[in-house]
């Protein structure tokens, strides 16, 4: 995401739209001045109502915007340039968010800012009827959770030695094409379908997919499927 004029990922319908929730991703930003939205819920037809990870300069920051007011988390050490880091933004409720920089660094407000309906989730710009502050630079591991992480999570997903073991975010999507899935499930359905891990059964065709089935393990096996 790099041309600083129209560059981001668009999701419509996301899987959360008020908090509690969380943001988060890693990023090498090309780009360190002015303002650069990461990761943004939002509402499609207004530019004054959402939540947002961005940089002011460098200043990361969950910020929280309404058509009264605009009220921002501030991470508590500055951000800097073409470096992989981790940034995290936890909206717990309208009056409460919370901004984390690789791991720690937290920093929190509590002003109320009610957004209305929020029906889109953007990487790489502050999504809305106008788009703007576009983000430049690499997006990896970008993450949304339907409830409000602790301190103690945060750091663990940016600790390598534990980020991939626990936390699965809200849906993981798979498109199937052909096959025989087979899912930890009660259902069935054509092939060539968009489905989640935990919510098919079978699938005609040739493949498989298999869930682990011990306690505490969501590994997976994979066969002529492609996640998306």
């Amino acid at each position: 995401i790099n041309n600083n004029t129209s560059d981001y990922l668009l999701l419509s319908g996301p899987p959360v739209i008020a908090p509690p929730f969380t943001m988060c991703c890693w990023y090498k930003n090309s780009l360190l001045s002015g303002t650069r939205s990461l990761l943004t819920l939002s509402a499609s037809g207004n530019t004054t109502d959402y939540h947002t990870l961005q940089f002011s300069t460098a200043t990361l920051r969950a910020r929280s915007s309404d058509s009264t007011s605009q009220s921002s988390a501030n991470a508590g050490v500055s951000a800097t340039q073409d470096t992989w880091q981790h940034g995290a933004a936890v909206f717990s409720a309208s009056n409460s968010r919370a901004c984390y920089l690789n791991g720690g660094n937290k920093g929190t407000q509590s002003s109320t800012r009610s957004p209305g309906t929020l029906n889109s989730f953007a990487i790489g710009c502050l999504y809305g009827s106008t788009p703007s502050a576009f983000y430049v630079g690499f997006v990896a591991d970008v993450r949304l959770y339907n409830r409000a992480l602790t301190d103690t999570e945060i750091a663990e997903i940016y600790d390598p030695s534990s980020r991939w073991d626990l936390y699965d975010p809200i849906t993981k999507v798979w498109a199937i094409f052909g096959g025989a899935q087979t899912l930890t499930g009660s259902a069935t359905a054509a092939a060539t379908t968009a489905i989640t891990e935990s919510g098919l059964l079978s699938a005609a065709g040739s493949g498989s997919l298999t869930t682990a089935t011990a306690a505490g393990d969501n590994s997976l096996a994979v066969n002529n499927v492609t996640e998306s």
